[in-house]
């Protein structure tokens, strides 16, 4: 009897020590569940703020880009304008040369015609500031901007002023190459200078025989050059104007940004 009742006390005892051992485990493995659940919230909620700390330093520096950005773009629309306005009155002024034209070319005042040749030696050249575009394009800075509308303008901007360069450069070189070459055979230079250029007092008066450049409306090779003078700066033109059409946007729609954010 009395090693039945011992037996039973060591049953009762091994179940009790077995129950304890699972409840530590139990225990153990709740409390390891809960270090990583806490470890794995705590990198979380910091990748959350890394990210929203990385999205605000990246809002900053677009606010800061785009204020360079205008600021830039607003010059470069102001000097354009001006450019605009001197290809439209040396356009303006070839049309008038051309409807000069005649072989009654001593009836046209001389002095007028020495002031359209004068003019007519004037090419545009647009100075294009663009420090500020081509750090963003080139550090790829310009992806932080977020409206897709002004990154399309920006990446559209070196495009337009290949056009502005190649047009310039053929205006350059039809008046180095053609015009220039032709004009010293015919015309005094110097008579033109002394009336005109800024430089006229260290010019001074040609001591030759006194040249009519008049006579030059009457040769049909130069008429053909200030024609195709008109329609060379007719193409400088419309690459200014559509380049100052995309500054403008520009313009616009960063400004439009700046007012969602006050």
């Amino acid at each position: 009897m009395i090693k039945f009742f011992g037996k039973i006390r060591r049953q009762i005892v091994t179940e009790n020590h077995l129950h304890s051992r699972l409840s530590k485990f139990k225990s153990y493995i709740l409390y390891a569940v809960g270090e990583i659940v806490l470890v794995v919230v705590g990198i979380v909620i910091a990748l959350q703020i890394n990210n929203w700390n990385h999205i605000r330093i990246q809002n900053i520096e677009s606010i800061f880009l785009k204020n360079r950005l205008l600021i830039e773009s607003k010059k470069n629309i102001q000097n354009l304008n001006g450019e605009i306005a001197v290809t439209e009155s040396l356009i303006e002024k070839s049309n008038f040369f051309l409807s000069m034209f005649s072989t009654q070319y001593l009836e046209k005042d001389i002095r007028l015609i020495d002031s359209l040749l004068y003019d007519l030696l004037v090419t545009p050249n647009y100075e294009f500031s663009s420090s500020t575009l081509d750090e963003a394009l080139n550090t790829g800075r310009v992806s932080i901007i977020r409206s897709d509308s002004i990154k399309l303008l920006l990446y559209n901007i070196p495009r337009l002023m290949v056009e502005i360069r190649n047009s310039e450069e053929e205006l350059n070189l039809s008046t180095e190459n053609h015009l220039i070459p032709y004009l010293y055979e015919k015309i005094s230079f110097r008579q033109i200078d002394n009336k005109f250029s800024p430089d006229a007092q260290l010019v001074g008066k040609s001591k030759l025989k006194v040249v009519d450049n008049r006579i030059i409306l009457s040769e049909l090779v130069f008429e053909n050059m200030v024609d195709n003078r008109v329609y060379i700066l007719g193409g400088v033109l419309f690459a200014y104007k559509r380049l100052h059409a995309t500054l403008v946007k520009l313009v616009k729609l960063v400004e439009m940004e700046k007012k969602k954010k006050e």
